[in-house]
């Protein structure tokens, strides 16, 4: 079985009129501090309630080649910029849709020879970049759209074949049988070397006409292949499924689906532009959001989600064209705004779904920057009235104390990093002063355990050697376990990458009280994995054994911690990496 693909591309020729822009306040949109985002299309112009609901946006028609360059040369932004300007001025994120694609291409390309499209392709993706990297860039691109389900023009396909076969990267692998593909993300990435490049497929779901599996050997393809500026195998970020003709799809097949693509490419997975008619009617249009919309957005390995439109009457699928709650389209509210059971149902479950303090920006995977803020207490006492005693990091001061006579508690926050000492700097007379210990963000450390203390009188001198908790001169106690712990939070990516171990933590952020960190290990051999806080302590051991060669995942309970950034630390014979795991509670 087949979804009717005539259909499908009826949907990227139709041009909507929708709600004319009218100024609003940005409301809490649903999947606003969610950590992913949660898009739709915009097409024409910007509904007055768009901001309302959406956090991303993609243009339905006009950031397509057909739709920019009808005339050979002559780039027209103007429909692009809409949707652009809108997720800019309103703290979005922007897609754009698409760079190549079999269909709505220009006019001219049907009658271009095999050399003037290969120049083409490349002057329309640079002319992109030309456009939008000065604006402040494209966050996400939908590179390739549906490679797999709509044919090529076969001048079009040889032109990217030519040109992948040109590029000098691509001498060793000149007749793959997917450099066509290939080319396209390396031009892109090279455009555009910090977005997030994504491909798009319709059907995949389903898997009609056995298409799942050529789409996964194309993005394996596009993994594997080399960029054209250093060589590194980083042109594809997501792989995109449009779930559209999903009504018959069970949770269970979904998340097979996405799980299978996760599996084999190992590339995260954007749900492009999903939809559903009220076919037969309104109960079966929320049944299937129900149904399959919590299976993505709960899914680890799912970055976001973009619906194909939300406005009866103005979406790709009309139906029987009848407004109310008769008509069988797919949009998600009525024409005057108000809402159909499926987007009743949509702003509940979003609603209730974890969201993160830091509110960031709608992302892939969006999450919060590391807070290196950490809290120093120094317990200490003066033996006389007027004895000071100073915290310097890196020989900077960050406070100074003047003591009691008893033992007393003080307190500083800094984020400087770098080795920690405690100095008596205005010895007088009998001023000494005793330190119990230092506390680094809740980790003591004894002032008579550290291994410098040139502040202590002995062997009849000030600085004579030794480790005490008294200063008796001018000096300093400096504390080697606080500056190893600061420091070894920033070893990131030491020695190995991970890429090379194949490391991954899912979900994260944690933000139901449990992750999965799974990690590839290519011969037997005793593995270490620990969890350490902000401040480089050890607060959660989640492995210390010997492994077998293969692929291992560990279950992570991490409902007793707070939250904050944390770090997962792996090592093994060769090295070990570090990455930042950020847990909600």
């Amino acid at each position: 079985m087949k979804i009717n693909t005539t259909i499908l591309l009826m949907k990227h020729f139709v041009v909507l009129t929708l709600i004319t822009m009218t100024s609003y306040t940005a409301q809490a949109q649903l999947g606003r501090c969610k950590g992913k985002y949660f898009g739709n299309i915009i097409a024409g112009n910007v509904p007055g309630n768009y901001g309302t609901f959406w956090n991303q946006a993609t243009c339905e028609n006009a950031s397509k080649w057909g739709s920019i360059e009808g005339t050979k040369g002559v780039y027209n932004w103007t429909g692009s910029d809409l949707a652009y300007n809108w997720a800019k001025n309103n703290g979005g994120l922007f897609k754009f849709h698409t760079l190549v694609w079999g269909a709505q291409t220009p006019g001219w390309v049907a009658t271009a020879s095999t050399a003037t499209l290969t120049a083409s392709v490349r002057d329309f993706i640079n002319a992109a970049a030309a456009h939008y990297n000065p604006l402040g860039g494209l966050k996400m691109i939908d590179v390739l759209n549906e490679p797999v389900n709509t044919p090529m023009t076969a001048n079009l396909r040889a032109a990217l074949t030519a040109g992948y076969r040109a590029e000098a990267a691509n001498a060793g692998d000149l007749n793959n049988q997917y450099g066509w593909a290939i080319w396209c993300f390396q031009l892109a990435r090279k455009a555009f070397p910090n977005t997030t490049l994504l491909i798009n497929e319709y059907n995949v779901e389903m898997n009609w006409n056995n298409c799942r599996a050529p789409y996964i050997a194309i993005v394996n393809a596009i993994k594997n292949a080399p960029n054209l500026t250093n060589g590194q195998k980083n042109l594809i970020d997501g792989v995109g499924l449009q779930s559209h003709g999903i009504e018959n799809l069970t949770a269970a097949n979904f998340k097979a689906c996405i799980d299978e693509i996760w599996n084999n490419t190992g590339v995260p997975i954007h749900i492009t532009e999903f939809d559903q008619p009220a076919n037969p009617n309104e109960t079966k249009q929320r049944d299937v959001f129900s149904r399959l919309i919590p299976v993505a957005w709960e899914h680890p390995r799912v970055a976001g989600i973009t619906l194909w439109g939300y406005v009866q009457g103005t979406t790709w699928i009309n139906g029987n064209g009848q407004s109310g709650a008769g008509g069988t389209d797919s949009g998600i509210i009525y024409g005057n705004g108000g809402d159909r059971p499926a987007m009743t149902w949509l702003k509940s479950y979003l609603a209730g779904r974890p969201t993160l303090s830091c509110c960031p920006a709608p992302a892939p995977f969006g999450g919060c920057a590391v807070s290196t803020n950490r809290s120093f207490v120094v317990r200490a006492r003066g033996t006389a009235a007027g004895a000071q005693l100073r915290l310097t990091i890196n020989n900077v001061a960050i406070s100074t104390y003047n003591l009691t006579t008893s033992f007393a508690n003080y307190t500083v926050s800094s984020t400087a990093t770098g080795t920690v000492r405690l100095e008596v700097f205005n010895d007088v007379g009998t001023w000494d002063v005793e330190v119990d210990y230092l506390q680094v963000n809740g980790t003591t450390l004894q002032a008579e355990n550290q291994p410098i203390n040139t502040s202590l009188y002995s062997n009849g001198r000030c600085g004579g050697g030794g480790s005490s908790q008294m200063m008796n001169c001018n000096g300093y106690i400096e504390f080697a376990s606080a500056g190893a712990r600061i420091e070894a939070v920033s070893e990131v990516n030491s020695e190995i990458s991970a890429d090379d171990i194949q490391l991954n933590i899912f979900p994260n952020p944690v933000i139901n009280g449990y992750t999965n960190v799974e990690f590839y290990n290519e011969k037997e051999q005793d593995i270490n994995i620990n969890l350490y806080g902000s401040e480089g302590r050890v607060v959660k051991n989640l492995a210390s054994q010997k492994y077998e060669v293969g692929t291992h995942t560990i279950s992570v309970d991490c409902s007793q911690l707070t939250t904050a950034f944390y770090y997962l630390v792996l090592e093994k014979e060769s090295g070990r990496v570090t990455k930042k795991i950020y847990i909600q509670r």
